[in-house]
């Protein structure tokens, strides 16, 4: 015995509930038919299954919702009785309101937080006579030595600033109107020139205490963090402006993440952002967009979104890969469930109920799409029933059902008494399935 697949046994499946939706089309939507046939008058019962070409179109089924679109036609609306619901697993629901916060997982990566990169220059032409941070990935803090430099004009204000130290002293007590002023300006400004070169006032107040010009001064990191980039050798002649070293702060840092293109309404700076990182199972890291890119990637229809975030224990490495999931936030709207909705390739239909056992399906707007279903922008009202399952079953039940209806009269009033079990709607083949009639072989 070959037993069926579970194509074929859904598309007897199917037919079945064809033929029973066929047989419980109520009289109603036959009406405008018969009318139609007797205007024309009545014809011989040889030739039922030629008459009714003239017969008028079907009504529509229902008043349209408010913003839908119009109604189908009554020959769309597909009528079920309870077994018939049973067997296409019809569910109905009510269409409300809903706050829409759909989810989005982004690919992302560690970087560093470019507002906390430093880099350290020369303030000075001059030649560096020791590093105290010889590789990269040290540690520093702020107003920590990294270098030591030795300038022939660093040496020579050194100088001048000892000297005018002299004089200003020498000359504190003069009757002279004005000397003692100059002198101290004199003082001032070689210790302003200091200090636009970048010695610190403890440097500078080091120098006068000793009386003698320092021959290579300290370098001092100007903040804390870990060095990132050491651009130069113990012996090495710098220009003034040259980049020495590069210090980054990681105790905050960036993601950066690539949103998809349809993924983009909704994302906008502020919003919460939680980071997994495969090298802590079960942990995440909390932060909040800071800046959404406005230019996509052309090679990968990507939107760039910055996130910011705390590392504490900087744990979270640059480069690091992690998954961004950020929280939108797009109000409130008519949701329905992602089965209610059945997608054509052309329309997106849903089946409305027009009354007790009746659907016709209607034409829908979808907006974006999220864990609680689709956003329906039009063609649904708040209140108005759905079915929110069995919407394939129904879809293919009309369009078999119109068809057999077709070849069945063109609107003709069924034949009385016994029918065979293909005109009853009944489906061959299928005995024992619940509310479905039919023969086997031939055989009741």
């Amino acid at each position: 015995m070959i037993r069926p697949t579970g194509a074929v046994l859904l598309l007897m499946l199917t037919l079945a509930l064809a033929g029973t939706l066929a047989a419980c089309r109520p009289a109603s939507d036959e009406g405008p038919a018969r009318e139609g046939q007797e205007g024309q008058g009545a014809s011989p019962a040889g030739q039922e299954g030629h008459t009714g070409h003239g017969a008028a179109p079907a009504t529509p089924a229902g008043p349209a919702a408010h913003g839908a679109h119009p109604a189908s036609p009554a020959a769309d609306v597909v009528s079920l009785d309870t077994q018939g619901a049973t067997l296409a697993n019809v569910a109905t629901a009510k269409v409300g309101r809903r706050h829409l916060a759909p989810r989005i997982a982004a690919a992302g990566r560690v970087t560093y937080d470019e507002s906390r990169l430093t880099r350290v220059t020369a303030w000075i032409d001059g030649r560096i006579q020791r590093l105290y941070v010889a590789t990269t990935g040290a540690t520093i803090r702020r107003g920590e030595p990294i270098a030591d430099i030795y300038g022939p004009d660093l040496v020579a204000t050194q100088q001048e600033l000892l000297v005018a130290l002299e004089s200003a002293r020498a000359l504190a007590g003069s009757p002279v109107e004005g000397v003692a002023a100059d002198s101290r300006r004199l003082v001032d400004a070689a210790r302003r020139r200091l200090r636009l070169w970048g010695l610190s006032g403890a440097q500078i107040a080091g120098i006068e205490r000793r009386g003698r010009p320092l021959d290579a001064v300290p370098i001092l990191a100007p903040a804390s963090g870990v060095v990132i980039r050491r651009l130069v050798q113990t012996g090495d002649w710098v220009a003034k402006g040259t980049p020495l070293f590069e210090i980054a702060d990681l105790s905050r840092v960036w993601i950066e993440a690539d949103v998809y293109e349809y993924e983009l309404a909704g994302l906008r700076p502020g919003l919460a952002v939680e980071v997994a990182a495969t090298a802590y199972p079960g942990e995440t890291f909390r932060g909040r967009v800071a800046f959404v890119v406005p230019a996509l990637a052309a090679e990968t229809r990507t939107n760039a979104v910055r996130v910011e975030l705390a590392n504490p224990g900087l744990r979270l490495k640059p480069d690091m890969l992690v998954t961004a999931t950020i929280a939108l936030d797009r109000g409130t709207a008519i949701v329905v469930p992602a089965d209610a909705v059945l997608d054509t390739g052309k329309r997106r239909i849903v089946w409305v109920q027009q009354g007790p056992g009746r659907f016709a399906p209607r034409d829908v707007v979808v907006g974006a799409r999220s864990d609680e279903g689709y956003e329906i922008k039009r063609g649904l009202a708040e209140g108005e029933t759905i079915a929110i399952s069995g919407g394939f079953m129904l879809d293919a039940a009309s369009q078999l059902g119109s068809g057999m209806g077709a070849h069945a009269g063109h609107g003709a009033p069924p034949p009385r008494g016994p029918a065979s079990p293909a005109a009853s709607g009944g489906s061959p083949g299928m005995p024992g399935m619940p509310g479905m009639s039919g023969t086997e072989g031939g055989r009741p």
